[in-house]
């Protein structure tokens, strides 16, 4: 999970845009979970798990695919069934 925070620091902080409005959301809310505590996270993660991060509109630029990249490795760490598929 630290990977996933350190990649979307960039996106709320606001320093990079380009995120579907439901990814930049869903950042939002994982970022404000973690100071509201544990079953807010739970919630904010699995929200998060279950957008496809090959769906939603991501930059093509390195904080972008490090994001992407983050998302896969959450999604399959927190949804084991989802099947990721190789890049």
């Amino acid at each position: 999970m630290a990977e996933l925070i350190q990649a979307m620091a960039p996106f709320v902080a606001g320093h990079a845009g380009g995120l579907s409005q439901s990814l930049q959301k869903a950042l939002y809310r994982l970022e404000t979970a973690y100071r509201d505590g544990p079953q807010r996270q739970k919630t904010a993660l699995a929200r998060l798990a279950a957008m496809d991060p090959d769906r939603v509109r991501i930059p093509d630029t390195a904080d972008g695919r490090r994001l992407r990249a983050a998302l896969h490795s959450a999604r399959s760490t927190i949804n084991p069934q989802v099947r990721v598929h190789a890049r």
